[in-house]
């Protein structure tokens, strides 16, 4: 029952995320893979810098 509620909960905070957090959590990600090969990203951009 406590994995039920908490996979409710889950979906509703999923379900309540804004496009801007979106945007954000998608800016972190490519900076991440970005640096991790080596490369450099500008903030909000999404290609690398060349």
């Amino acid at each position: 029952m406590a994995e039920l509620k908490d996979e409710q909960q889950w979906t509703e905070q999923f379900e309540s995320t804004t496009d801007e957090q979106w945007d954000k959590i998608a800016d972190m990600a490519r900076r991440e893979i970005a640096a991790l090969s080596g490369e450099k990203v500008r903030h909000g951009e999404s290609t690398p810098i060349c």
